[in-house]
């Protein structure tokens, strides 16, 4: 930890320094489009005149101006682009301790026929961008993401945090909302971490962070979208790209890759196939100490897993264009794969024994298998130019998930002397989900300055769970009743919404209304409990933005969101880590509803600040419960009364030398969660946490960048749970090789290895503490080769309809 804060004030003070000591020229303009009017987020890229190589990007404020600070004093180009216009240059100038300021006045578009898929800015991007309703994390070309899975890339972004159980959270919250191409799939939070952890970071381009989303989008998700966008390919003819990666941890992994693309004049057909294979060592103390009727129990566990995933992902389309303004689609989505997992869990009793044993020593087995499959039929219609369209999706998908588990428990006294025979304990779990759905979506400008969408969305989910317990008695596997179960789920929601944006001078305007219709049925066979739900609920979304004066601009926002429990959540099947330890769902669990309210604030390109309070009512949240005569603990998951959290946040990109740039991004949060617990306890715990992010981008020449990376997150009360500090240090070099077709990028990951989770609870008469631990240390090598043509225009993405519910189906594993 010393070593971590050593480093992480020497890369503040060097900061702090060498951006004090420079003598630094500045550079003023504003941009115009064909009209003389300001064009705001207009792409402006400072070249350096001897080679056209980029000093800086930036973007146009509200009022179309922009700045560069820092400068060295030498001769530069600025060149100005924008979707559906040509690249505009000024003319060579130089910057002087005698012209240290130089004000370029205005460079104007001029309208062009450039097709808007044709616009290709070669220059790379910044890490970060700031847009006016979303954060976009640039994935591609970034060195420290060099053989990453899309897991760890999510890591590394400003704001998000995935905790010791892959859950993933945005500024502070849970119940993330995580999107593919804009299409949300029906997995739950642990699928969608499995998904991410198979998904190669070179498949990705950029990341969008949606705090409040407008009415268009799902309701679901309380603390907004994390939409992960993929490559894609552009214009016409034939191209491809082919990805190797390898890591070295604990155990060496190798992934690879190739996607194809060919386009003509009337059709766009796309594909590709992925394989993933890698190993993950993980180590587990846990220790519990219970109390019961004057006696005391001290239960420490210790354990290690070794476990090992292969998949197979491949994905094939068809688009046709009808006419210049009419288009079609099919596609086909699939994955199929494995996880095995080897368990060895030590559990030493002190105190008050439950037997006349001392040790158990569990052997877990498991394997967990998935088959998923999606498909799409798409429609677009476009009638005119100025944005009037209506799309369609029907989509039909499938998620088979059948896992076996075996248990063996030996028991030992003090002399380590088996004191009985040993409890065999197997499990089959077959899950199986399908989802239909149909959308449709309008879009309607009225005038120049307002614009309409509407639309309507039905899915019908149903889900058919089974488990099979047996126990090993005399010479034959016997059934166990009281824990084998059947759980069945089925899930339909009707949904439609209208959205209005309106432009003014200096402000612009959107509201939304969304209603969504919801019929549900849960049916456990064993329990013989049946429960159905049957209401309505609106949700309204509103955003204003607006200009303070030049540079300084400022937004507001509010939304009212649903989180509805994961179809698995839902299911009241028991989940072993050994005899004494299990995790169980909650057939009775309620959806949780927020009311967020956000401000952001903007200083040109220098400084992005924002700030949020969230207000959720039944908080769907995991607890541990524990039966302190057995000496028993589980997990579920309950609505807890009341979450309330408050959040602020700051981010700030500091140019060093033209070559060097660091973005510094703060969080600083507070949550609040009361509730009354089903042993009858009042949990009512709150508490502040930060996070602090350096990220160094190094341009050392036209080939080749490098990236020093640190962040460290406060400790943080979650609920009953209290997390330890984090922190964490990567770092990654990226090359361009073979006349710029090819990358090479190198990366270490968490080099000083501090990653892991150190997590304690206190509550009533649970006292636990948790530290969990995997190879989180990992070196890895990727290359990237592009061939054929590489100016093809884009492949069609679709925002499918069945993309808002599949993140709520949940595979057996972790």
């Amino acid at each position: 930890m010393r070593k971590l804060t050593l480093i992480f004030s020497l890369m503040i003070f060097a900061v702090s320094f060498i951006y004090g000591q420079q003598s630094t020229g500045v550079v003023n303009g504003t941009i115009l489009d064909e009209k003389n009017q300001p064009l705001d987020y207009a792409n402006v890229l400072l070249l350096n005149a001897s080679d056209s190589t980029l000093v800086k990007g930036s973007l146009t404020d509200s009022s179309g101006t922009f700045q560069f600070t820092n400068l060295s004093f030498k001769d530069y180009i600025v060149q100005a682009s924008m979707v559906g216009y040509g690249d505009v240059y000024s003319p060579v100038f130089h910057l002087s301790e005698s012209q240290a300021n130089h004000q370029m006045g205005n460079l104007s578009f001029s309208k062009s026929n450039v097709d808007l898929d044709e616009v290709v800015v070669k220059a790379k991007k910044p890490f970060i961008e700031m847009r006016a309703d979303k954060m976009v994390v640039n994935v591609e070309g970034n060195a420290v993401a060099a053989g990453d899975n899309a897991l760890e890339v999510l890591r590394k972004a400003p704001g998000v945090i995935v905790d010791q159980n892959n859950n993933i959270s945005l500024q502070g919250k849970q119940g993330v909302l995580v999107m593919i191409n804009g299409k949300r799939s029906y997995l739950s939070a642990e699928q969608v971490a499995r998904m991410l952890e198979n998904m190669s970071a070179n498949e990705i381009q950029n990341i969008e962070l949606i705090t409040n989303p407008s009415a268009k989008y799902d309701a679901e998700g309380n603390a907004g979208i994390i939409n992960i966008v993929m490559k894609k390919n552009k214009n016409h003819g034939f191209n491809g790209q082919a990805t190797a990666n390898v890591r070295q941890a604990t155990y060496f992994g190798y992934a690879g890759g190739l996607n194809l693309n060919y386009r003509n004049k009337h059709i766009n057909l796309h594909g590709g196939y992925d394989y993933n294979l890698f190993r993950r060592y993980k180590i587990m103390d846990l220790r519990r100490s219970i109390a019961h009727e004057g006696d005391y129990t001290e239960m420490n566990q210790f354990s290690t897993n070794r476990g090992r995933s292969s998949n197979h992902s491949y994905k094939a389309g068809l688009d046709w264009m009808i006419s210049d303004k009419t288009s079609a689609g099919v596609m086909f989505k699939g994955s199929t794969g494995r996880w095995s997992d080897l368990g060895n869990y030590n559990l030493y009793f002190t105190g008050d024994l439950p037997g006349d044993f001392s040790h158990v020593n569990t052997l877990d087995d498991t394997s967990d298998e998935w088959e998923d499959f999606s498909y799409n039929i798409n429609f677009k219609h476009s009638f005119d130019d100025k944005g009037k369209e209506l799309t369609a999706d029907v989509d039909y998908s499938t998620f088979h998930n059948p896992a076996n588990a075996f248990y063996e428990n030996m028991f030992y006294n003090n002399e380590n002397v088996e004191v009985t025979d040993p409890y065999l304990l197997r499990s089959e779990i077959a899950s199986d989900v399908s989802i239909k759905a149909a959308k449709v979506d309008y879009a309607q400008p009225i005038g120049e300055t307002i614009k309409l969408e509407t639309g309507l969305k039905s899915s019908f989910v149903s889900t058919d769970n089974g488990i099979l317990f047996e126990e090993f008695e005399g010479e034959e596997w016997i059934k166990d009743e009281g824990r084998t179960n059947m759980f069945t789920y089925d899930e339909n929601i009707f949904a439609a919404y209208a959205n209005v944006s309106k432009k003014f001078e200096k402000f612009s305007l959107q509201a939304g209304l969304r209603s969504e219709y919801t019929q549900s049925e849960g049916y456990s066979e064993t329990l013989d409990e049946r429960r159905k739900t049957d209401y309505i609920n609106f949700f309204p979304s509103v955003s204003l933005s607006h200009t303070i004066k030049e540079k300084h601009n400022m937004s507001y926002s509010y939304s009212r969101r649903i989180r509805r429990p994961s179809y698995q959540d839902l299911n009241p099947f028991l989940y072993y880590l050994d005899q004494y330890t299990f995790s169980k769902g909650n057939p009775f669990l309620q959806p949780q509803f927020t009311h967020s309210l956000g401000v952001n604030y903007s200083y040109g390109q220098f400084l992005y600040v924002s700030a949020g309070y969230d207000h959720t009512s039944d908080r769907i949240m995991e607890i541990l419960e524990q039966d302190d005569a057995n000496k028993i603990t589980n997990q579920t998951t309950i609505n807890a009364d009341l979450e309330q959290t408050f959040e602020l946040s700051v981010s700030s990109p500091i140019p060093i030398k033209e070559w060097w740039m660091v973005r510094l991004t703060t969080f600083g949060g507070y949550n609040h969660f009361k509730t009354d617990l089903p042993n009858g306890d009042l949990l009512n715990n709150a508490s502040f946490m930060g996070y602090f992010q350096a990220v160094n981008n190094f341009n050392i020449n036209k080939k080749i960048q490098a990236e020093l990376s640190g962040s460290y997150q406060t400790g943080l009360t979650w609920g009953m749970f209290q997390l330890k500090p984090q922190t964490r240090v990567d770092a990654g070099v990226n090359m361009k090789v073979l006349d710029g077709k090819g990358q090479l990028k190198l990366s270490v990951n968490d080099i000083f290895f501090t990653g892991g989770n150190n997590v304690e609870i206190e509550e009533g008469s649970i006292q636990v503490r948790l530290i969990n631990r995997w190879d989180s240390r990992r070196v890895k090598l990727g290359f990237t080769y592009n061939f054929g043509n590489q100016d093809m225009k884009p492949t069609r993405r679709r925002k499918s309809a069945t993309s808002d519910e599949q993140n709520r189906v949940k595979r057996n594993s972790n």
